[in-house]
């Protein structure tokens, strides 16, 4: 059974992307041309895929993947909504592994692309940038200039 989401964040930068895989020990695999999920849909899922500006033919396909170790379905890196950035598209269903990795929406996924995509803005930029994890698993950026 699958459970394919897509997150609902617009990805500009491959190299925030790429910064996500070193920083979590994910390969970032560039031109895979598909991502392995269950393989097929169950249900009428016609709707939901069209409210992701999908179609059944675009499940699976993809224009980089990313494969997370310990998990046997893979992270799309797919076109985003009118051809514009990317999005990551992923099945979530439990046997997969992804759901215990990047949840089951992925939003620890689009936590993680949005803070080094922060980082990396903000150094581009001349500042400095601390991050400290918090004990209620919140993640704090600090970013200072460089006198």
């Amino acid at each position: 059974m699958s459970h394919i989401s897509t997150i609902q964040v617009e990805i500009k930068d491959l190299s925030a992307v790429k910064a996500v895989c070193a920083r979590m020990g994910w390969t970032f695999v560039e031109n895979q041309s598909t991502y392995a999920w269950y393989g097929q849909l169950v249900g009428d899922q016609t709707a939901r895929l069209a409210a992701m500006g999908m179609t059944a033919a675009d499940m699976g396909k993809c224009l980089h993947a990313i494969k997370v170790p310990g998990c046997r379905y893979e992270i799309g890196v797919a076109a985003g909504m009118n051809g514009k950035g990317f999005r990551f598209a992923f099945d979530t269903y439990r046997n997969g592994g992804l759901d215990n990795v990047i949840g089951s929406d992925g939003s620890k996924l689009s936590q993680l692309y949005a803070i080094e995509k922060v980082k990396i803005e903000a150094r581009r930029k001349g500042y400095m940038v601390r991050e400290t994890a918090r004990q209620d698993g919140s993640i704090k950026l600090d970013i200072t200039g460089i006198a």
